[in-house]
């Protein structure tokens, strides 16, 4: 089951309600957090191509700064999509195909 939306449509507050009859919930945007946690391999390809300038002092990727990089310029948009496109839909297959609920809700920000 697919929950999609923009900021404030009520995603969450769905997502909870399934959450609490014990149903899976497999968020894209945990996934995009998750697979730029320091050492993972979209990670590193970050912090090769845009240098040290967008970590955190404690190593955590500088979300807003790299934002404002790459809505500047299209060519960095393109890199960062490449990176992390591909490793978050596996995540998100993986997390699905590891739900113990009959079914799993798959949550989806659009805009």
């Amino acid at each position: 089951v697919g929950l999609r939306g923009g900021i404030g449509t009520g995603k969450s507050t769905v997502s909870d309600l399934f959450a609490a009859k014990a149903v899976v919930i497999v968020d894209a945007d945990i996934a995009a957090r998750r697979i730029v946690e320091p050492g993972r391999p979209a990670y590193n390809a970050i912090v090769e191509y845009f240098g040290d300038d967008v970590l955190q002092n404690n190593g955590i990727l500088n979300r807003a700064k790299l934002r404002v990089l790459v809505f500047k310029d299209e060519a960095k948009r393109l890199f960062l999509e490449s990176q992390t496109r591909g490793p978050i839909v596996q995540d998100l297959l993986d997390e699905v195909a590891n739900a113990e609920s009959p079914y799993a809700i798959l949550v989806l920000s659009t805009g």
